[in-house]
């Protein structure tokens, strides 16, 4: 008797695990747990999918909570508890606002039994990216580049550039410049309506007594609804002598090679070479300032001056595979000379 009831219930568990899913208690059955929408439009704002399920387990189940794995992603719920054999929906918006490129995002359904897990895809096209507005700075406000680059200055002159903004959000933003260094001017900031665009004018200017030659970098912040970016707006410069062409007395520099190709022997720790400096013209040419990157040594020093008809050799180690010698002088015509150095 005892072996007949072990056999009987042996059987009855057995039937148990036999049965789907879809036949135990609290089972809900989705149509599909995954949805792709394929490509979306970042300005036409959020789209929507419902997940239809039914309950086919034995008894009722209950929907506690959800959670999503990014704030761009909204669940929407009506009812929250199904009896066996009723059917119900669950809708999941998602706001592609400043999000580009593809996309993967997962809800999770807790239950008062299993927990269930929904994944919705897309492909992000962001056209304000694409207008070139690509520096999401938040609040819906965006910038083409923080990066300001001025080229070629002269002490005693102002320089122009902007920094063009775009405020996409519904809302108006203000902005404001914090940390400005004083040969940096902004002009424009203020109030910047929803959905318009602005150019912040910034003027460059050195005092014509300034002997700041070569690369200058400077930085400022921009404060965006009393906020400040953790981003700053880089500025970068080549500061030059501002030398008449048309003078009668002027130097001229002319190299013996535009790049320098370094080599290494055996017993050398680092690549050289040099080459030849000269002053073909008819007044002293004065090297205001010597920059070098990925160079081990220099011979050029900042303040050398060539006299006219003289020249001076230049001697570079490079430790690595490559480097760059950059050149500032008073020739009014090429007075910027950047100096290529390729170890072989």
């Amino acid at each position: 008797m005892l072996r007949i009831r072990l056999i009987t219930i042996l059987a009855a568990i057995s039937l148990l695990h036999a049965l789907p899913a879809s036949a135990q208690k609290g089972a809900l059955s989705f149509e599909s747990t995954l949805w792709n929408f394929g490509t979306i439009s970042e300005s036409e704002g959020s789209v929507m999918h419902t997940f239809s399920f039914r309950n086919h387990g034995s008894s009722t189940i209950r929907l506690d909570r959800v959670s999503v794995s990014c704030s761009c992603v909204k669940v929407y719920m009506g009812e929250t508890s199904f009896g066996p054999g009723e059917s119900g929906e669950l809708s999941v918006s998602f706001n592609p606002d400043g999000l580009s490129g593809d996309q993967q995002k997962t809800v999770t359904i807790f239950t008062d039994g299993p927990k269930y897990t929904l994944e919705i895809r897309g492909k992000i096209v962001n056209q304000r990216v694409n207008d070139g507005y690509a520096v999401n700075l938040g609040n819906g406000l965006r910038a083409r580049t923080m990066d300001i680059r001025f080229g070629v200055i002269y002490p005693g002159e102002r320089f122009l550039r902007v920094l063009s903004l775009w405020n996409t959000s519904d809302k108006a933003v203000e902005v404001s410049a914090m940390g400005m260094p004083s040969s940096v001017t902004v002009f424009g900031t203020g109030s910047i309506p929803a959905g318009e665009m602005a150019d912040l004018s910034l003027v460059f200017e050195l005092p014509s007594s300034s002997t700041a030659y070569g690369s200058l970098s400077e930085k400022f912040w921009l404060n965006v609804n009393g906020t400040p970016l953790t981003k700053p707006v880089s500025i970068s410069a080549r500061c030059i002598e501002r030398t008449e062409r048309s003078a009668s007395v002027k130097p001229r520099m002319e190299l013996s090679s535009k790049e320098l190709i370094l080599k290494k022997f055996f017993w050398q720790s680092a690549a050289s070479a040099s080459i030849e400096i000269s002053n073909s013209g008819t007044g002293p040419l004065r090297v205001h300032k010597v920059e070098t990157e990925g160079v081990s040594e220099c011979s050029l020093a900042s303040g050398t001056v060539v006299p006219a008809g003289r020249s001076v050799k230049l001697s570079v180690s490079v430790a690595g595979d490559s480097g760059t010698v950059r050149i500032f002088t008073n020739d009014p015509v090429r007075p910027y000379m950047e100096i290529p150095c390729k170890a072989k």
